[in-house]
Order: C-alpha cells, then structure tokens, then sequence
C-alpha cells in the first residue's frame, strides 16, 4: 500500500484508448472534453486503517475515505452518484465502481498499479480498456 501514498498528476497526453472507452460508457460529447484533457491531482494517504483518496481539479477538492473491501458512495467532481469498492491484492489496487447521473447507470472495474514514476491505471467496460498514468509528485 506505501508505494501508493502521495500526490499524483494526470498525464493526459499519456492515455491510451480513451475514446474508444469513451463510446463504451456512453460519455456524452459536453463531458467527453472535460474527461479527455483533465488537469488533475489524486492524493492517497493513510488514517490508521482508512485510505483517504483526495482529487483536486479546478475549482473541485474533495477527500474520500475508504475501508479496503467495502463500499463508498460519493459525489463526483461533475456531480455524479458514485459508488466504489476498492480491494487490493498483489500490490495492486481494484475498484469496482458504479455512476449514476441524470437516470444512466454506468459500470466499470480499474486496476491501478505502480510502474517507475507513474501510477497506472486500466479502467475496462464490457471488454474495452483504458490505460491513463499518473505522475508522482
């Protein structure tokens, strides 16, 4: 879990198959934008046994504690429903996560890992894969 705490950034110009992703979860073309070129840092720390998992985005800042293994639901930075369960196994972080926006259900797992600097990201609906990395700070 260690080499997941601190601050991380987007790399937008790093994400792999995101349109295609996109299609897949039915992004709207007024959100799809916002998504693709998203200037963005993640933060994970620890409280004892609780992860915290923080975004801030312009004019967006928000912290989420999780338990490893059971639910969370939350707001989204664009005003989404969300739900998320994160687990974690082999050094490696999975999420289950469920949006519900404006009567559309949307759901998708991500797998997310450290490779060198970067942690990774693969967000995958119904067979079709997103990679995105992060830059640690």
């Amino acid at each position: 879990m260690e080499k997941f705490i601190g601050k991380w950034q987007t790399q937008p110009k790093l994400t792999e198959n995101f349109d295609a992703f996109a299609d897949k979860m039915g992004v709207e073309p007024a959100r799809r934008e916002i998504y693709k070129n998203m200037d963005a840092v993640y933060t994970f720390s620890m409280d004892g046994k609780t992860l915290v998992g923080g975004m801030e985005t312009k004019g967006f800042k928000q912290d989420v504690r999780f338990e490893l293994g059971v639910p969370v639901s939350y707001k989204s930075f664009d005003g989404a429903n969300m739900t998320s369960c994160i687990t974690m196994k082999d050094g490696r972080f999975f999420e289950t996560n469920k949006m519900e926006r404006e009567g559309t259900t949307r759901e998708w797992t991500t797998e997310r890992y450290i490779e060198g600097g970067f942690m990774v990201g693969v967000q995958t609906k119904d067979g079709v894969s997103m990679k995105i990395k992060l830059k640690k700070l």
